[in-house]
């Protein structure tokens, strides 16, 4: 066991000698400007290709439905000369980018299904690349009067979530809340190794993959932090522009900070008033004054930009994806779609008339067919377009089922199989096209669906479609496929994965699915057997727990445990040391501690080492559920890791009864550079059965940083402790309003309340916050104002105080 150095080391008291860390370098890109638009047309044997029997015969055209960089050409030229102004304000921003994710939920029929996402080093620089021009926009736009001064970040390790559950980078807050908050500081705290940890003025995030809505903006710790996916969509199916996205998500921040100063908001369609400078007063940090807050309520912060964005441009062709003309053995010259790329977002549009006139009118040629081959298990998809700019799928192959698709769109899967062999396609349109709003078809594109999209690729191999003889015609179609029936013994993957989520019995088919050829599959039949006890199984479930899928091999853990036999529990101890992922080997740590026997320290504490924070974050909770005294000197030192979520998460599992934690409470109160660390230290501290750990936890109402004495304060608040009124007592007369609000909050908790001494500073108190508060806490215990402050109040700017005061009875 390597528990005795450890517990020697942390026995010995050392807090603050961070080991364990490594930071992910940030490549380094060059500013580079996009050269002015110059669309590439198709080539003319594209154009010219037979295979496009649907224009029966008229002149062909390519139209331009896809959104390309607009020209830049204003902008480099004002960033040459605004790049030169002295002292401009600066915009702190943290930017963080997450280049794996993974997350797993249960569709509408039950079915289990993963996501994973990833950036790869090409499309890494061109995010990078598109953030250096960001700041060039911002430098041009404003002409030099702000910088942003980013403070960048690359995320490597596998970020895991549930795809509906609030724990996913999707859903905004609880995500950017878990990994931002003990990585910000939302006020000044100078620490000894000098490292500014914040306050930023904003805070981005960017995520792999598309996603169809927009990540919620967020707040934490006071930073208003927003998170990007690469791709987003737009109604339309199609990726959004990523850079305009950023701008536009800044400038939402912008408005946010002018808020917080007592504006409106922040608008950029007028010049600036009297010829103010906007940026000072909206990068400055510190609160507006109450008589500043109140002064600008009516008005709107003005940013006055000195040259308009890049208008859109418009081109044929989304990269990733190409088009070029192909030799077939059988059919000749054929045309062949190929994204090279990890990210599906492209797409190639197809020759439309140049008379204007519809390729198709449904409800007279309602049949679209074409011939197609591929060996690429990741489906692509034909769109059809109407004249009023409606819009449909024909998928080839089954359209991905997500946890949550795409709503509103159109799609109809046809059947396909990926043997490398020329197959027909023919279906009718009619029915599909008339629920979607269509009544002709004027424009075709090759590219992936909006679920396609959202789903990623399935293999690492590039997409590569070849297709023959597009036309439309009055034929009889094809039959699409159906909804998904469950058989454990069909061909159709989606079959035997339902057949294995609606199993929840003892089956002999069922166990044969464990080592079916499909992942979802396996992923689906090891998920039952968490609930399904069958011994005759157990072998299977061992092998499944060496899956090169982590969450498949997690899952097979979990099953094991389920079993209970000694060789089961046996397979998962040594899965901690033994396991193919790091996943893995926190799950089976996890599983372990859940027993609460102390002979499992011997496998958890096998964590204690792993260079991944999040497998060092699983072996600090998983050695608190222990909870025997080993256990809890090895949780103790891991205060010593320099990641700042993780000592975060020690102070959390902390117990301030015990003498070994309320030393390391102690000391993190005052010197972690983190200050969710040391207010939650303080917290600890305070909730301590110990006199003196609580005194040393009220101090946090004097920490140097307004969010530690914000959060302090708010907790003695919730808490409603008389032991607190002495903190309370200093944090009432704090130089922050919202301090000075959540005290009084504080107070009005209290059964006895507040005298008027207690409270005497904040009577001609004119900020709004401290305000309503004072009035919450006059009408709960009963504290009598003087006139002059509920005058005061009723005369306030702010119509909420005003209103509240009329209650005050005077």
């Amino acid at each position: 066991m390597v528990l005795t150095p450890v517990l020697a080391w942390a026995a010995l008291g050392i807090f603050g000698a961070p080991v364990g860390f490594q930071t992910e370098p940030v490549p380094q890109v060059q500013l580079k400007f996009p050269p002015k638009p110059a669309d590439t047309p198709p080539s003319s044997d594209f154009m010219a290709w037979h295979g496009w029997q649907y224009l029966q015969g008229a002149a062909a055209t390519e139209p331009q439905i896809y959104d390309s960089q607009g020209d830049w050409g204003e902008i480099q030229a004002k960033y040459t000369t605004a790049s030169k102004a002295e002292k401009p304000a600066q915009w702190k921003m943290k930017i963080v980018l997450f280049t794996r994710t993974e997350s797993d939920d249960r569709d509408g029929h039950g079915v289990l299904r993963e996501n994973r996402q990833t950036i790869e080093a090409t499309q890494l620089n061109q995010v990078l690349e598109a953030i250096e021009r960001f700041k060039a926009w911002v430098v041009a736009k404003f002409n030099g009067r702000v910088v942003i001064v980013p403070d960048l970040s690359v995320e490597s390790e596998w970020m895991r979530g549930s795809a509906k559950g609030n724990d996913c980078w999707t859903s905004g807050k609880e995500f950017a809340q878990r990994y931002f908050e003990a990585r910000i500081n939302g006020g000044n705290y100078e620490a000894e190794d000098k490292q500014f940890r914040g306050p930023y003025n904003s805070v981005f995030y960017v995520v792999p993959g598309s996603l169809a809505e927009s990540i919620p903006a967020t707040v934490v710790n006071g930073t208003p932090v927003g998170g990007l996916p690469v791709s987003l969509l737009g109604v339309d199916g199609l990726p959004k522009s990523f850079e305009r996205s950023l701008q536009d998500l800044w400038l939402d921040q912008v408005s946010w900070q002018a808020r917080r100063l007592g504006y409106k908001s922040a608008t950029e369609t007028a010049g600036v008033g009297g010829g103010d400078d906007p940026w000072p007063t909206v990068t400055n940090l510190d609160p507006a004054s109450a008589q500043t807050r109140l002064s600008r309520m009516s008005s709107t912060l003005e940013l006055a930009p000195a040259v308009a964005d890049p208008p859109v441009g418009k081109t044929w062709q989304l990269a990733p994806a190409g088009a070029s003309m192909a030799n077939d053995p059988d059919r000749g010259q054929v045309l062949r779609i190929v994204e090279a790329s990890g990210e599906r977002a492209g797409g190639t549009t197809l020759p439309a008339r140049s008379d204007g006139m519809p390729i198709a009118k449904l409800d007279a040629t309602s049949t679209l067919s074409f011939s197609v081959k591929s060996t690429s298990q990741d489906p692509i998809a034909i769109r059809l377009q109407s004249s009023d700019g409606k819009m449909m799928w024909v998928s080839i192959g089954r359209d991905p089922i997500l946890v949550s698709p795409v709503p509103n769109v159109a799609v109809v899967s046809m059947p396909f199989s990926p043997n490398g062999q020329w197959q027909k396609i023919s279906v009718d349109l009619k029915k599909a096209a008339a629920a979607a709003g269509l009544t002709n078809v004027t424009q075709m594109a090759i590219e992936p669906t909006p679920n396609a999209k959202l789903a990623g690729k399935m293999r690492p191999d590039p997409v590569d479609y070849q297709f023959d003889e597009f036309k439309f015609s009055s034929d009889a179609g094809l039959p699409a496929l159906g909804p998904v029936e469950a058989s454990a013994t069909s061909d159709d993957d989606e079959a035997r994965a339902l057949y294995a989520a609606k199993t929840r019995t003892p089956d002999t088919e069922l166990g044969k699915l464990l080592k079916d050829k499909s992942t979802l599959v396996r992923l689906n039949a090891v998920d039952a057997y968490k609930v399904v006890k069958d011994p005759s199984v157990e072998t299977a479930l061992v092998s499944e727990s060496m899956d090169l899928d982590p969450t498949i091999a997690a899952l097979a853990l979990e099953a094991l445990m389920n079993e209970g036999s000694d060789n089961a529990v046996s397979t998962v101890e040594h899965s901690v040391a033994l396991g193919l992922s790091d996943y893995v080997k926190q799950t089976a740590a996890r599983l372990l501690a859940l027993t609460h026997e102390a002979k499992m320290l011997e496998y958890v504490s096998l964590l204690f080492n792993n260079p991944s924070w999040q497998a060092k974050l699983s072996d600090v909770e998983s050695l608190a559920l222990l909870a025997t005294p080993q256990a809890d000197i090895m949780r103790q030192a891991f205060v010593n890791n320099k990641d700042p979520e993780i000592k975060l998460a020690v102070t959390r599992c902390a117990d301030p009864a015990q003498e070994g934690d309320i030393r390391m409470l102690v000391w993190s109160a005052v010197n972690e550079p983190s200050d969710m660390v040391r207010a939650d230290s303080c917290i600890k501290l305070i909730q301590s059965p110990t006199a003196s750990a609580r005194t040393e936890g009220y101090k946090g109402v004097r920490d140097d940083s307004e969010f530690v004495r914000l959060r302090v304060t708010e907790y003695l608040s919730a808490s409603a402790k008389e032991d607190g009124r002495e903190a309370l007592r200093l944090a009432v007369a704090d130089r922050s309003p919202a301090v000075r609000a959540a005290a009084l909050r504080g107070f009005a908790a209290l059964d006895k309340g507040a005298t008027a001494e207690e409270v005497s500073n904040v009577m001609d108190d004119q900020d709004p916050d401290v305000q309503l508060a004072l009035i919450d806490l006059s009408k709960k215990s009963a504290l009598k104002l003087p006139q002059k402050t509920v005058d005061a109040m009723l005369a306030s700017p702010d119509p909420e105080v005003s209103s509240a005061a009329k209650g005050l009875g005077h």
